[in-house]
């Protein structure tokens, strides 16, 4: 619900850690937890992300890499 007004703004976030194709990463600002698909990005990284979609319902973000 945090982030249900702020679709199609940017994010400042760091890659916590990866899983096949996919990253866990912690957007700055506010401090929320996510996973993206973000191929090639490494623990530590810092991405700029992209908010497409909110499930609020479902507790989803739709993310990708801007």
């Amino acid at each position: 619900a945090t982030l249900a007004t702020r679709v199609g703004e940017t994010f400042d976030a760091v890659v916590t850690s990866r899983r096949g194709a996919s990253a866990r990463v912690q957007l700055r600002d506010p401090a929320v937890i996510a996973d993206v698909d973000a191929e090639g990005a490494v623990p530590g990284d810092r991405v700029r992300l992209i908010l497409r979609s909110v499930d609020v319902a479902h507790g989803r973000l739709g993310l990708e890499i801007s």
